[in-house]
């Protein structure tokens, strides 16, 4: 093919990226770009961080462990590992929340970055269906803006379904894996039409990358041999050889990604936001994921309106007697047909079928579970399908002059693009985006969630009382909206009960929020963060021990398997602790103070022998750190022995602690004492002079 026979085409699609998405530079970060760059304490890092990011589950790095929210959990490197790169090149000194020294990454440039490559992508686009199709496809003119392959590049550019792959910082693995995909077709067909084996390598390689950007370049597997078969003469042998360096990448892979997060267990998360078939039957089940590849269809025709949020009920709970399963299962059904009829006549239509199915299936829910009904960056690569198949279409039309394509498909793309860049400036931010799409999602659980929660930040910026008051006041009515489609919705709860408070002050009301929370979570670090600050300088003693018995009862009664987790006996001990300090400081119950020291002490052995065992588990504490954690209490639980005149009890505790921190010269002064008050006053005056020499 000669170069001059995309080259200009390509620039035109190139340069029409950066037009419609142009605009989507100035947006700043929103939605999951908290969880891969904000707050991700990888990317964070830059370059020091990438060892973490190739180590972990992509969500470990903000949530600091290990955490499956999905089944199967989620490994995608190369798209956090560009994020790092980008904060090591471009970014500028921080702080992040715990105090570390980090990089601040830069919003603009990211959006920048991703335009770029979806600007290669849709000249690659272009450039391989030359290849597959030829320079005119199926036309009958003789300029290249008549061609199948240009207006089905166009059409793939311009689609206002992909501005939440392209306009969302986070949607670069939706690029990326596309890319890659693309990359190791590219050369499949090198090594298919010149017989040099060197492309092989590279078609492994770029399968490798895109694999690494997301799973879903897996389903290449079987688009790429099946479009050597399609459009090249039969020749078995060397579609195996190209297969084989696709089926290595892709082990290769998997033996990777096990490594790092192992095998799916199978089990379900229990939570309606990431397992939406939660509370359906398994009829129920089927029918609302095939009307979910209807809504796919539909989006693509016809992409209004377009929302972030297709969670508890946007999406709504379909029967298989509704017309709304039937007609999209017989669309797929046929299509299914499609491409196995296509199969002996090498039908250009059967591939198309084929390539839709393949390329959604790893997104449908059908065969796993992906811990959302459906998302609109999920039809990115599948969307391909349709892009080409809609010009082909359109010129077998019989009498049809082509024309009257090129025109139909002039206007189609022009309604796109402005459709396109109108929807780009939504992305803005947390609140642009969910202020506009609650208008959308009006039935979503999560939609209501995050359209509460962002008004609530808006309105604690807002230094107009009355404005800050009706800010509340509507972020409630949305919250108190998703807790009618999801009762036991946990964030809505939380920001129901933080949003009372800040509204009027009113404390039982969000404690009765919290309540309802920690009866489903008796651990939730949030609920008992906010006991805390919420109480501070506005309640008595006895009201705060109050609290927090009824906290750690809760915490107490849970089963063994969740109290037995690190975190759970971090909040135990915590709580705990508050207690014994309560009770002996402020209330001055020297036995309730004891009684509590005592459990924050056996809670604190418990947690340092899991400490010890699992060195080296993200989102395990150190044993060092563990070991004084364990002195803090002891020590207190030995002054509260001492002031009780219970001096061999005290004496105990002192001395453990001391063989955790031999130089602590408060300690060192009580064991002192103790000793003295036992008699022994050899031994007290030993430890006061250890105790003045490290004063010193």
């Amino acid at each position: 093919m000669n170069k001059s026979s995309w080259l200009f085409p390509g620039f035109v699609l190139f340069a029409l990226a950066f037009v419609l998405y142009g605009n989507s530079i100035r947006n700043e970060y929103a939605m999951d770009d908290a969880i891969v760059i904000l707050k991700n304490r990888f990317v964070m890092k830059g370059a020091d961080g990438i060892p973490g990011i190739l180590k972990y589950d992509t969500f470990a790095g903000f949530f600091g462990e290990e955490k499956q929210l999905v089944t199967g959990g989620r490994y995608r490197p190369l798209s956090l590992i560009t994020f790092a790169l980008e904060n090591q090149v471009f970014g500028t000194p921080a702080k992040n929340n715990l105090g570390e020294d980090v990089l601040a990454g830069d919003p603009h440039r990211s959006h920048a970055i991703n335009v770029l490559l979806f600007a290669l992508t849709a000249v690659l686009l272009y450039h391989l269906l030359l290849r597959l199709l030829g320079a005119e496809g199926s036309s009958k003119g003789n300029k290249w803006w008549f061609s199948i392959s240009f207006l089905a590049a166009l059409l793939f550019v311009t689609h206002p379904v992909h501005t939440e792959a392209i306009a969302n910082i986070k949607g670069r693995d939706e690029i990326m894996t596309l890319l890659g995909a693309l990359l190791a077709l590219k050369f499949s067909l090198d090594y298919f039409d010149s017989d040099k084996r060197k492309y092989l390598i590279y078609s492994g390689i770029s399968l490798f990358l895109g694999l690494m950007s997301k799973e879903n370049a897996i389903t290449f597997l079987a688009v790429i041999p099946a479009a050597l078969y399609f459009f090249r003469e039969t020749d078995l042998k060397k579609i195996m050889w190209s297969f084989a360096p696709l089926l290595g990448a892709s082990v290769l892979f998997l033996i990777i990604r096990y490594a790092i997060i192992g095998f799916p267990t199978g089990e379900l998360p229990a939570e309606l936001m990431n397992n939406p078939y939660l509370e359906m039957n398994t009829g129920q089940k089927y029918a609302t994921i095939v009307y979910t590849l209807g809504r796919y269809v539909q989006l693509l025709f016809f992409p209004h309106p377009l929302t972030f949020d297709y969670y508890p009920y946007h999406i709504p709970i379909i029967e298989i007697a509704d017309l709304r399963f039937v007609l999209p299962f017989l669309f797929h059904l046929g299509l299914v047909v499609l491409s196995i009829w296509s199969i002996k006549r090498k039908n250009v239509y059967g591939f198309l079928a084929l390539f839709y199915l393949a390329t959604l299936s790893i997104v449908s829910n059908l065969f796993f579970p992906i811990g959302v009904f459906m998302n609109e960056r999920f039809i990115y690569i599948p969307s391909i399908a349709w892009c080409i198949a809609v010009p082909m279409l359109l010129n077998e039309i019989p009498n049809w002059k082509q024309q009257f394509s090129v025109y139909l498909l002039g206007v189609v793309s022009l309604l796109f693009s402005i459709k396109t860049i109108a929807r780009n400036p939504i992305w803005m931010n947390d609140f642009t985006l969910f202020q506009n799409d609650i208008k959308v999602s009006v039935n979503s659980a999560k939609g209501n969630v995050t359209a509460g929660g962002s008004l609530q930040t808006e309105a604690q910026k807002e230094k107009d009382p009355a404005k800050a008051k009706e800010m509340y006041e509507q972020s409630i009515a949305y919250l108190e909206r998703a807790l009618e489609i999801h009762p036991r919705y946990i964030d809505a709860m939380l920001l129901l009960g933080n949003t009372h408070f800040r509204l009027n002050e009113d404390l039982d009301k969000a404690f009765e929020y919290y309540f309802m929370i920690l009866n489903l979570e008796p651990f939730n670090q949030n609920v008992v963060n906010n006991f805390g600050v919420l109480m501070n300088g506005r309640t008595t003693p006895e009201y705060r021990a109050n609290i927090w018995e009824r906290v750690l009862k809760g915490m107490e009664g849970a089963d063994q398997r969740r109290r037995s987790q690190i975190n759970s006996l971090n909040a135990m001990s915590n709580v705990a602790q508050k207690l014994g300090r309560l009770y002996g400081r402020e209330i001055k119950d020297l036995k309730q103070a004891q009684v509590f020291f005592g459990k924050a002490v056996a809670i604190a052995r418990e947690r340092l022998n899991i400490a010890q065992q699992e060195i080296g588990t993200l989102g395990v504490i150190t044993p060092a750190q563990a070991n004084k954690d364990l002195a803090i209490v002891l020590k207190d639980l030995g002054v509260v022995h001492a002031l009780l005149k219970e001096s061999n009890a005290a004496l105990t505790y002192f001395l453990e602690t001391e063989r955790i921190t031999p130089n602590d010269a408060n300690l060192l002064q009580n064991i002192s004492i103790a000793y003295g008050d036992l008699g022994n006053e050899e031994r007290s005056n030993v430890y006061r002079i250890k105790a003045a020499q490290m004063r010193k």
